[in-house]
């Protein structure tokens, strides 16, 4: 087995010559509508959030209805001026693990497929969000992430990587300050 694998890395490792990349693929614009569409309406969102909340421990949860428009000075770019309110504002008291942040990433896998004690377990519910959302945000563990699918909001969102984590420093809070002064409540 260990000469089979030699010669596997050994071929692998060539400039193959014939043929061209090939595999199946899904852009992540096209999964989200498709999740959407398997949803039956916007209901869901509540219930998916409050899942989640359960889920994680969470121990209170809430829905605001946030009707203000913030600051669009202090933003990412001119596109984040359009993302700055109205809003809903889910919370709850339960910080992300990092367990959670890679679930997010891995859309369709998650992060509670072999937990036992959740009710989540297939990836997909928060994204009932993009239903009344291009651009959701959050805030934990002093971090602001941004799920940017169409990649227009967010300067450092790649098609890989559709999105940006930022900690939150003096210097960002400072710098994008009317984005953060959103989920001031």
């Amino acid at each position: 087995n260990l000469v089979k694998s030699k010669a596997l890395e050994q071929f692998l490792a060539q400039d193959f010559p014939f043929g061209d990349p090939f595999g199946q693929k899904e852009e992540l614009t096209t999964r989200i509508k498709n999740i959407l569409d398997e949803y039956a309406g916007n209901i869901d969102i509540f219930k998916e959030m409050i899942q989640n909340a359960d889920d994680s421990g969470a121990s209170v949860i809430q829905f605001i209805l946030d009707e203000r428009k913030h600051g669009t000075d202090r933003v990412f770019n001119a596109n984040s001026k359009h993302i700055q309110g109205p809003s809903l504002t889910v919370y709850n008291d339960k910080k992300f693990e990092e367990k959670d942040y890679e679930g997010l990433q891995n859309l369709g896998i998650g992060s509670k497929r072999n937990s036992d004690d959740t009710i989540g377990k297939f990836g997909i519910g928060f994204n009932t969000v993009y239903s009344i959302t291009d651009t959701p945000m959050f805030i934990s563990n002093n971090n602001l992430v941004v799920l940017d699918p169409h990649r227009q909001f967010v300067n450092v969102a790649t098609h890989e990587r559709p999105g940006g984590k930022f900690p939150l420093t003096p210097e960002f809070i400072h710098s994008y300050s009317d984005i953060i002064s959103s989920f001031d409540m």
